[in-house]
């Protein structure tokens, strides 16, 4: 808060340096954090993971390890939490 009266050039002055500070160090984080944000985003999105569980189902049932309708089922949504 910046007084109105008695040194308010100077009490805005320190006022307007910290503001100026807390966005460079805004702006520092936000750079330093923007990759590793957006690449986590990507890499575990719905289409990765579904291409993913995907991929597998084909190959297990190519392998004859996993029956095509026990494969579906897990595409099915299943609520979080048991209703009672």
């Amino acid at each position: 808060m910046v007084r109105n009266f008695d040194s308010g050039e100077s009490s805005f002055g320190r006022y307007q340096a910290a503001l100026d500070g807390y966005l460079a160090v805004m702006l520092d984080w936000y750079r330093a954090a923007g990759f590793p944000a957006r690449f986590s985003w990507l890499m575990l999105g719905p289409m990765p993971t579904l291409t993913l569980v995907l991929g597998a189902g084909l190959w297990f049932s190519a392998m004859g390890d996993l029956s095509v309708p026990r494969w579906l089922g897990c595409f099915w949504p299943a609520p979080a939490w048991p209703r009672r």
